[in-house]
């Protein structure tokens, strides 16, 4: 695999200033994040979950990274919005990896889980999922994610 290709952003010349490599980073990875959304609300599969989940945590930390090229407020309203985000996708996460281990155990022990215990993690987990739609429609439509965008 050519890594030339795989880790290149369009738009990001060398001679570029900390500030001005800051956008166009940032706006790369907004991309990357409303691609997954895309994806994710089309089949909200484990699968493409874990992706979303990938592609905000590394949106998060090129926030981090270049916190110092961010309006302070700007950045906090982001930040907070991101970092719910990813509290949520770890949750619905954790559901999945919850009913998993309980299934495992069920079997490993030959002891029957009442389904009323999968129900109730089914339920918690439906739950969740339905915010976390809200929530991912509300980051693409957000007036300070737009403000990180290039132009």
């Amino acid at each position: 695999m050519l890594y030339n290709n795989k880790f290149n952003i369009r738009g990001l010349k060398n001679k570029r200033s900390f500030t001005g490599a800051s956008k166009v980073i940032l706006d790369h990875k907004i991309k990357i994040v409303f691609k997954q959304i895309i994806k994710y609300k089309k089949d909200d599969s484990a699968e493409n979950l874990h992706t979303l989940r990938i592609a905000i945590r590394r949106f998060r930390y090129v926030m981090e990274i270049f916190y110092g090229c961010i309006k302070p407020k700007l950045f906090k309203n982001v930040y907070d919005t991101v970092t719910k985000l990813q509290d949520m996708l770890g949750e619905v996460r954790d559901y999945d990896i919850l009913e998993g281990k309980v299934h495992q155990t069920e079997i490993e022990t030959g002891n029957k889980i009442p389904d009323s215990f999968y129900e109730k993690i089914n339920n918690e987990r439906a739950r969740i999922k339905s915010i976390l739609m809200n929530e991912i429609t509300n980051f693409i439509t957000d007036k300070n994610i737009k403000k990180l965008r290039l132009p």
